[in-house]
């Protein structure tokens, strides 16, 4: 059974673990090195964040993030699901009840980056309903290089069937 909850400090170890299947997607050069930079930057960005994982069991399935911009506007700032669950639809499931507890809070559009050369993420993306809205050009550096990244969005049902409490994320 699959759920979603809050991240705890406990989670760390199987972030970071989770993250380091596939640096090149999950890091840039101006990202952690080593788990206690990862875990001092984690424990910044839950002052700002909402940062739920997603559960199989016992087992960590995935982890996403999310920013507050305005009061219609939110930055997805992270989503990385753990190899042995892609292409099972835990992934979509999870991100779609992710996206409803965004919803719920009133948020209007997500805005979402990502590194223009992660195909597989902007195939998820747009499975889930992102459109496209641009692209950074030499926006970051990944190993020394200068890469592209692109924007995406997704906005609010209108009217539609929304999760309206913090049990989206139970």
């Amino acid at each position: 059974m699959m759920r979603l909850r809050a991240l705890a400090p406990a989670d760390l170890e199987r972030v970071w673990a989770l993250l380091l299947q596939d640096p090149q997607a999950n890091f840039d050069d101006d990202g952690p090195r080593t788990y206690e930079e990862f875990e001092a930057w984690m424990l910044e960005r839950v002052q700002v964040e909402e940062i739920a994982v997603c559960e199989l069991g016992e087992a960590l399935a995935g982890v996403m993030a999310y920013r507050p911009v305005s009061e219609r506007l939110a930055a997805l700032h992270g989503i990385c699901f753990d190899r042995s669950v892609h292409g099972r639809g835990i992934a979509g499931e999870a991100f779609q009840r992710f996206l409803a507890s965004i919803w719920a809070r009133g948020f209007r559009k997500v805005a979402i980056t990502h590194f223009a050369d992660n195909a597989r993420v902007a195939a998820f993306l747009a499975k889930q309903g992102a459109q496209q809205e641009g692209l950074l050009r030499r926006h970051v550096c990944r190993g020394g290089t200068e890469i592209d990244v692109r924007i995406a969005a997704l906005f609010a049902p209108e009217g539609g069937d929304l999760c309206l409490s913090a049990a989206c994320l139970r």
